[in-house]
């Protein structure tokens, strides 16, 4: 078996687990991201009772937050150790046949890291531990972070799309023509 730059894989068994693991820590955070979407939308509708709300919020965000963290680490190294074998056959040549589009595949991974993070610790780990600590948030500043929440979760489902197709541009590439 080879990988798309050419190498021979069949030593490494491990390439394909790698990939599948990757490949299903992305998926999983996909999912992750569109089921918090739904919690946000279904749990943000007019009601009238803003602890409801916030109860809603909090069981959703608790599990979201780790969960969200752990996949795209997972997606990270698996990813780091995915290249490093075909870095290693191309050798100097890693560069200039997949270097640019690399730096834009990881510079989008940053900033979906970024967002993924400010999702989970700027909006939601607050709301959980207020929540612990008994403070109940009205109905404005639900809102308020509903708006926030709905912000973040669509700039990280683009950034998400953005470094999916990059990543794709970068296999092109090193399937070569």
């Amino acid at each position: 078996m080879q990988s798309p730059a050419g190498a021979d894989t069949s030593s490494l068994p491990v390439a394909d687990l790698l990939f599948f693991v990757h490949l299903g820590a992305v998926v999983l955070f996909l999912v992750a991201v569109a089921a918090l979407a739904a919690a946000v939308e279904a749990a943000g509708r007019p009601t009238g009772d803003a602890e409801l709300v916030q109860r809603t919020y909090v069981r959703a965000f608790r599990w979201y937050n780790p969960l969200s963290i752990a996949l795209l680490g997972v997606a990270l190294l698996t990813g780091a150790w995915l290249l490093t074998p075909i870095k290693s056959t191309l050798g100097p040549r890693f560069f200039s046949v997949v270097g640019m589009l690399l730096a834009v595949k990881l510079a989008c991974a940053f900033v979906l890291i970024n967002l993924a993070a400010y999702v989970s610790f700027a909006v939601c780990h607050p709301l959980v531990r207020d929540h612990q600590r008994g403070d109940q948030l009205d109905a404005a500043a639900l809102l308020a972070l509903r708006r926030r929440l709905r912000l973040g979760i669509a700039l990280t489902l683009f950034m998400t799309a953005a470094t999916v197709w990059t990543a794709e541009r970068v296999a092109a590439r090193l399937a070569g023509p």
